[in-house]
């Protein structure tokens, strides 16, 4: 079965919220593995402190689906780590893999500029499968943030299944 990353950098309580929510929302599709990560560092939130810290790079290979959350200044550090990523993505080791970022907060206009976006830049120079993040419920009305985020969440690991279940029939 699919396995999805859920690495968060725990700068404020809104996205450690969202953070659990993608990872509810996964964990709610039958057969399914997500995992709760958080970038390197001290951590004054009990929530963040009980989340594993990402070990090493190299860990995002094990991961069919990887979403990457933040906000503020944690966008930076989310960035750098993206970066530092680049002998990996370079190699193809992040290829076809499904990539996506989570806000914190619902841009202000559909079609306005979102801070995370350029996090999906390298992504895809990568050869990531982009995921972007929605905002509206199924009937097409907004719904609120963790309601959206666990609809992320159950949306990356039914993608990342059928990939996932697509190779699994490939032949050569």
């Amino acid at each position: 079965m699919a396995k999805l990353l859920v690495l968060f950098d725990p700068a404020d309580d809104a996205t450690i919220e969202v953070a659990h929510a993608i990872h509810e929302g996964a964990r709610s599709v039958r057969f399914a593995e997500s995992d709760l990560m958080r970038l390197p560092g001290a951590v004054d939130d009990p929530r963040a402190a009980r989340v594993r810290e990402l070990p090493e790079l190299d860990v995002l290979i094990a991961y069919d689906a990887i979403a990457f959350g933040g906000a503020g200044a944690s966008l930076e550090r989310l960035g750098q780590l993206l970066r530092d990523a680049e002998p990996l993505g370079m190699s193809g080791k992040l290829a076809n893999k499904l990539g996506s970022v989570f806000p914190v907060a619902e841009p202000a206009t559909v079609g306005s500029e979102h801070p995370l976006w350029p996090l999906l830049a390298p992504m895809s120079r990568y050869g990531m499968i982009l995921v972007p993040p929605g905002y509206a419920g199924p009937s097409g009305e907004p719904e609120d943030l963790v309601a959206s985020s666990r609809r992320l969440g159950k949306r990356l690991i039914d993608i990342a299944g059928w990939i996932v279940h697509a190779r699994s029939h490939h032949h050569h």
